[in-house]
């Protein structure tokens, strides 16, 4: 340390006769520390004093120094520079001067208050108007770098104005700025190789990053002068490598001469200078290696001295074309790289078959390398197949020293009030080779922190009060003194105090925080105040839980909350925070062990609550919960007019507590304003807020505001800090303190203001996204994960190499969230994601990462959540190059409920119903299937019965992203999932003007509820004849004719004439002529035929219903039911309009079923019944809800002329009505046609269609011919007219008997005199298509024993109409021939069924 001074002498200058008596004081009593003060009896108003001291160190050398007092018999502020008046820098330095300045009191206090402070800069007295502090601290006058000119003298001046007196007063420094020097510097390490081969490659030589100190960028007056000479293996001034001509670049390429050989070493200087006398030399090794080698380099270079205290980190680089290795070396002795190193010593390279650029990092901690040292590292590279073929390269780096130490004195020593008493700090003696000496003083509060009391500074005093030493301590404090030197290396001083409590009521405690806030006008002020109070509020009653009782539980001593000891110790885990249960082992695994002692609430919940455990998870209460359990916790449940988290606070006590601590708050969010960006202040900003967070349940609702907006203005500062990681993390704690009270653990915020916690939430994400961005940016590629787990949330933060390759190929990284060791031993698995990386030696060498993982039941969704959201914010990832494409992540996230995996056997279990509607009614019914689901039915005029069963309710696993505090599943989808886990695939939109792109999103697994079982059919009564025809022919034919002839002739002729003529005459005229002549003259008979025509039915009904029914239905309904039913059913579906939809099915683009091999009833039921609508497919055909503007009698006719062949729809047609329909033609008739024609070439080419999207309609009518040996036309050519005879054919061959037209004429409206319902004849070609596959599935089906077959099966016998007719079978057998069961009984059911 600082010697003391060998002698020292005052004298005093002054008019005033009693100056001897001054003299004689300082020279008899004054010490250096603390300083001695002179009274003011010794002084006389009005009088000048000039002070003189020679100090004389021990080897005999003195010096001088002089300064001026005036007393006045009036108050002026008192104003001082701290520090040396007299300075000495660099123009590289930056500048900075503390004033110090105060207005003093009668009762020998000192007030900060009004004061306002005004610097100014002058060179020969002249005012320097463009020198203007940056410093947003008043007190401080600074400049950065680069702003002063070397070779001058600068005064800078200090006024201070008092705005309430308007009394002022000023003092100066002078400040001398030297020439700096000049640096040269050679890149890429001291070492460098050179390969000796048949076609040897140059190397440069660069040195562009030469600098002259007092030129801010480049100089471009710097000269540069090379030279070479041989070293090794003999010593020669001829150079051994190729140089070039010129050697006055600041660069050169340089090459290995062939006829030398190998195991040359050379030494190439560069001599760097200027216009002036300065210059520097550099120097560099030259290795002369074989072919094969591969080459290193060190790219950091170190010109100052390195502070041990910041983390080291070296970066190098590796090029070969082989498999090698890498290795970090160091030179001095006991520093074992491979225990302390960040990254890997050794780095093996595989899978290397062509030239290869690896980066390689060495970081080593901080405090890690020894004091005012000098050490080398180097770089070796080898190949794995012979480790002969190597090079190295070196880097130098010399530490620098912290300040050595002298004294630290506090007065009082022996005992102090609390909050009363006023300390005096002093220091001396401290000594340094990199001047100025700076000291920062504060104390150690209970938790462990350093509260800082006054700034970083050149004074070596200080005064202020102080908080209670702990009781169990008798009382003693810590205090401490920090000293740094001009490159930020530290040395820490500490002594202890007594300082005994004193108890204020809560006013009392209010007033006096009130009266220091008033007088506080600078920032070492108020910093004080906040420091002292919040240290008082803290303050905890501990008497029952001693230290020796916490050191068995394996815990911290007992200081933040009553009567409960600390965290587990370092290498322990168990209950988390502060608590009185045991902390085990790490290593220890014994569940038996861990599984009997029940986790405890905070200080027994003072008696005035009880302690129950809730899922940490969901928020729900449990049972049980274990001290070391990772899932549950202890929370007090208060009674009625008791607060806190542990019960402690009345509803006044807490209010007054919540006050105070917001005015701190307050206070401390204003020093974060006028304080400057700094290592010292941003620490002392964490620790004063952690010490105002230490009891979360003081912080109010408004207090919350304050919290987050200090920690966002730390966080956004820490880029411009050298702060370490680990000091930077204790933000960390506050977070996690913020994230409780959101939760309502503390038992104060009511539930009304909890409305602010989603903007809250908000913040804390952006906090630690700015956070986690800070980490990484202090990182190396390939260093170790930066994690921390805390109770609420956990955070990771990583930096990966981007790998070198071609561009294009993918690297896949994978990352796990951190787990504590209460989690492992729980047998909880981490949650990760993959995500793929493009190699690229364009685009960022470092892929940084945070993941941030956060209790659920922050975001109040627990309900839904099944995960713990996960947070990802990635920076500078080459993800794709399309610049269209997207990047997909792949996540796992753990389940913390179970999810059923497959579908539960209670599909089919939901309520049934039956609902009968009477013919005219309307009517809704609601239909209770839960108590949070009902179903609803619909009467619509139709009389009939409508059968719902209920649907099934269970949950699924589900991908969410998170926006805000809101879940979406935007470009975010479940691939699988386990019970425990579910896995997510999640895409994110690239950005299309860069290869690289940064992101921030939330995913969360939730759970989805989905229906099963779900049934709603209806089925119309069919007793009385319907105005549109039935499925079933009536049992007796009506007593009038049809306005429409049959279209095969009735055995006898009607008794009363049609309207119409029939097409062809009767064998037997009627007895009534008709109203029309008919195209062609009847025989000669007065008389109807007794028997049907053989040929075709009349095309309109005669006017009698003939005695026996046609063997075919008519096409249009009877006016009255026949006698005797027809032989065949109708061939179609009864079609009714109120069936419900439940959803569109279809397969591909195709729009038709999708029918399989497997078809059973109930699927081919649920089927048709979701088909009434868009059924023509989605690609070129859509036809968009045209089923409710049909009337459903001209769908039945125009169907059933379709099939029989007397009505066909061509295409133009078809897509004139499609054109309309989707409107996108216009009404106009011409430009309609036009329109028409462009889409039949859509319509064909869709058939015609062979790839992934083939019509599926056409590929089941083909297979269905083939295989019933039917004539298929070729698939691959399938034209409009071809669909159509083809679905003729197939009809014909279901229905045998039926007449097929050889030639079908073009019709454009019906025959019966309604209006052409053009939309009636798309759904009609729709429902061809799909009768003809309902076909397929009946063959199918019946061939495969998919359908319940109706061969005589005992499982049949005895089934009734009434069974049959509830059952689906009348809905889904479409066209069934039951003439295959023998059972006449059975066939005898199954008909009435249908009936």
């Amino acid at each position: 340390g600082g010697r003391p001074w060998n002698s020292r002498s005052f004298t005093v200058i002054s008019n005033n006769p009693n100056v001897s008596l001054i003299e004689t004081f300082l020279n008899d009593n004054y010490i250096f520390s603390p300083p001695t003060s002179i009274s003011y009896e010794l002084l006389t108003s009005g009088y000048s004093y000039l002070f003189k001291v020679q100090l004389c160190n021990f080897l005999g050398s003195c010096g001088y120094g002089t300064t001026t007092v005036t007393a006045l018999d009036f108050i002026l502020p008192s104003v001082s520079i701290l520090g040396s008046q007299i300075r000495t820098i660099n123009v590289y330095d930056s500048l900075q001067i503390s004033g110090n300045a105060y207005t003093p009191r009668c009762n020998g206090k000192k007030s900060t208050r009004y004061l306002e402070y005004i610097w100014t800069v002058k060179v020969n007295n002249v005012k320097q108007v463009d020198l203007i502090s940056t410093s947003i601290d008043p007190t401080i006058f600074q400049l950065p770098s680069y702003q002063l000119s070397a070779g001058t003298v600068y005064t800078i001046v200090l006024g201070v104005y008092n705005s309430a007196t308007t009394a002022s007063s000023s003092t100066s420094a002078t400040v001398t700025v030297e020439t700096g020097n000049l640096v040269a510097k050679i890149s890429g390490g001291l070492t460098q190789s050179l390969v000796q081969s048949a076609n040897p490659q140059p190397i440069i030589l660069d040195a562009s990053n030469s600098y002259d100190q007092d030129y801010n960028g480049v100089n471009p007056s710097l000269k540069y002068l090379w030279n070479c000479k041989q070293i090794s293996p003999t010593f020669n001034t001829t150079c051994p490598i190729l140089m070039p001509n010129d050697l006055t670049t600041s660069s050169i390429s340089v090459n290995s001469i062939s006829s030398k050989g190998i195991d040359i070493i050379a030494s190439v200087s560069v001599i760097v200078s200027d216009d002036t006398d300065r210059s520097s030399i550099a120097s560099v090794t030259i290795d002369i290696i074989t072919g094969d080698a591969p080459t290193v380099s060190i790219l950091s270079s170190f010109d100052n001295k390195f502070i041990v205290k910041n983390q080291l980190s070296i970066i190098g680089s590796m090029t070969l074309s082989d498999n090698g290795d890498a290795t970090w070396t160091s030179d001095y002795p006991g520093l074992d790289l491979s225990s302390i190193a960040l990254t890997p010593v050794t780095t093996t390279l595989s899978g290397i078959s062509e030239e290869t650029t690896t980066s390689l990092s060495l970081v080593l901690p901080s405090f890690s390398l020894p004091i005012r040292t000098t050490i080398t590292f180097t770089l070796t590279g080898k190949l794995s197949v012979d480790s002969t073929k190597k090079s190295s390269t070196s880097v130098i780096i010399t530490t620098s020293g912290p300040p050595q130490p002298g004294t630290f004195i506090i007065t009082p020593q022996d005992t102090g009030i609390e909050m009363n008493t006023t300390f005096l700090f002093s220091v001396d003696l401290w000594s340094t080779d990199s001047l100025p000496l700076t000291y920062e003083f504060g104390f150690i509060s209970n938790a462990g922190n350093f509260i800082s009391l006054q700034g970083r500074s050149e004074s070596t005093t200080t005064q202020g009060t102080l908080p209670a030493g702990v009781e169990s301590n008798d009382y003693m404090l810590t205090v401490r003194v920090i000293v740094y030197d001009k490159f930020d290396s530290f040395t820490t001083m500490d002594t202890t105090v007594k300082v005994s409590p004193v108890v204020l009521t809560a006013a009392e405690l209010q007033a006096l925080v009130d009266a220091q806030l008033a007088e506080a006008g600078d920032a070492n002020t108020i910093s004080q105040t906040i420091g002292t109070t919040s240290e008082y509020m803290n303050a905890v009653n501990c008497s029952e839980v001693p230290d020796s009782y916490c050191s068995s539980l394996n815990r911290l001593m007992c200081s933040q909350q009553e009567q409960t000891c600390g965290e587990c110790i370092i290498g322990y885990y168990g209950q988390y925070g502060n608590a009185n249960t045991e902390c085990l082992s790490n290593t220890r695994r014994n569940r038996m062990l861990i599984d009997t002692t029940p986790m405890s609430c905070s200080n027994n919940c003072s008696l005035h609550g009880s302690c129950i455990y809730k899922d940490m998870n969901t928020g729900e209460d449990v049972n049980t919960c274990y001290s070391t359990s990772s899932t549950c916790q202890a929370i007090c449940s208060c009674d009625i007019n008791y607060y806190g988290s542990d019960c402690t606070y009345t509803l006044s006590e807490l209010s007054d507590k919540q006050t105070t601590r917001l005015q701190l708050l307050d206070a401390l969010y204003n020093l974060t304003t006028i304080q400057n960006i700094n290592d010292q202040n941003v620490e002392s900003w964490i620790s004063q807020l952690n010490s105002n967070t230490q009891k979360p349940d003081e912080i109010s609702s408004d207090g919350l505001i304050l919290v987050n907006s200090i920690l966002l203005t730390i966080v956004k500062a820490l880029p411009s800090t050298t702060i370490s990681t680990s000091n930077a993390a204790n933000v960390l704690i506050t977070i996690n303190r913020v994230s409780t009270i959101l939760l309502g653990y503390t038992n104060t915020i009511p539930a009304s203001e909890m409305m602010i916690s989603s903007d809250l939430l908000l913040d804390r994400d952006r906090i630690l996204d700015l956070y986690g961005s800070y980490i990484t940016s202090t990182m190396s590629a390939g260093q170790q994960g930066i994690s921390s787990i805390y109770s609420e949330f956990r955070i990771l933060s990583e930096v990966k190499p981007i790998a070198s390759g071609v561009d294009g190929s993918i690297t896949t990284n994978v990352f796990n969230t951190p787990l504590s060791t209460s989690e492992v031993n729980d047998g909880i698995n981490s949650s990760q994601f993959t995500i793929p990386v493009t190699n690229d030696y364009t685009v960022s060498s470092l892929l940084e990462i945070n993941q941030v993982v956060t209790r659920s039941t922050l975001y109040n969704n627990t309900n839904i959540f099944n995960s713990n959201p996960m947070r990802l914010n990635i920076k500078s990832w080459p993800c794709t190059y399309a610049s269209d494409g997207t990047c997909q992540i792949s996540l796992v996230l753990e389940n913390y409920r179970s999810v059923p995996v497959s579908p539960t056997n209670e599909a089919n279990t939901g309520l049934n119903y039956s609902t009968e509607c009477d013919a005219g009614e309307n009517t809704t019914y609601q239909l209770y299937c839960t108590p949070t689901h009902n179903e609803t039915v619909t009467c619509d005029g139709v009389g009939g019965m409508w059968f719902t069963r209920c649907p099934h309710f269970r949950e699924v696993s589900s991908c969410s992203k998170i926006v805000g505090t809101d879940i979406s599943s935007g470009n975010c989808s479940m691939s699988s999932y386990t019970s425990t886990s579910t896995t997510c695939l999640c895409n994110v939109t690239h950005a299309t003007s860069s290869a690289t792109q940064s992101f921030q999103r939330d995913y969360v697994s939730a759970l989805e509820t989905i229906s099963e079982g779900y049934l709603q059919t209806f089925i119309p009564y069919t007793g009385t004849p319907s105005s549109a025809p039935t499925g079933q022919p009536t049992n007796v034919p009506s007593g009038q004719p049809t306005s429409t002839p049959t279209i095969v002739p009735t055995s006898s002729p009607t008794s009363v004439p049609t309207g119409n003529p029939t097409s062809s005459p009767t064998s037997v005229p009627s007895s009534i002529p008709s109203s029309v002549p008919s195209s062609q003259p009847t025989i000669a008979s007065a008389v109807p035929t007794v028997s049907p025509t053989s040929g075709e039915p009349t095309y309109s009904p005669t006017a009698v219903p003939s005695a026996i029914p046609s063997s075919k239905p008519s096409s249009q309904p009877t006016g009255q039911p026949t006698s005797v039913p027809t032989e065949e059913p109708h061939t179609e579906v009864s079609w009714n309009s109120t069936i419900e939809v439940n959803e569109i099915v279809s397969s591909g683009n195709s729009g038709v079923l999708d029918i399989t091999d497997n078809v059973t009833i109930a699927a081919l039921e649920e089927s048709i019944l979701n088909i009434t609508q868009d059924t023509v497919g989605e690609s070129e055909v859509d036809i968009y809800d045209i089923s409710q503007s049909t009337s459903r009698r001209k769908l039945r006719s125009d169907f059933r002329r379709k099939l029989s062949g007397t009505d066909t729809i061509t295409t133009t047609i078809l897509f004139t009505i499609r054109a309309i329909v989707n409107e996108t033609c216009s009404v106009d008739t011409t430009v309609v046609q036009s329109c028409a024609s462009e889409m039949q070439n859509s319509f064909l080419n869709a058939m015609n269609s062979t790839g992934e999207n083939d019509n599926l309609f056409v590929e089941k009518l083909v297979y269905f011919m083939e295989e019933n040996g039917l004539t298929a036309p070729d698939a691959t050519n399938f034209t409009l007219d071809a669909i159509e005879n083809s679905a003729v054919e197939v009809v014909n061959y279901v229905f045998p008997g039926s007449p097929v037209p050889t030639s079908a004429p073009t019709s454009s409206g019906g025959s019966d005199g309604e209006s052409v319902d053009v939309v009636g004849l798309v759904v009609g070609l729709v429902v061809a298509m799909l009768v003809v596959v309902g076909f397929i599935v009946y063959y199918q089906s019946q061939r495969n024993k998919g359908v319940v077959g109706f061969e005589d099966s005992p499982a049949m016998k005895g089934i009734g109409a009434t069974e049959l007719q509830d059952s689906n079978i009348n809905k889904n057998m479409i066209g069934h021939d039951n003439r295959n069961i023998t059972d006449l009984e059975l066939r005898k059911d199954v008909n009435e069924a249908y009936v």
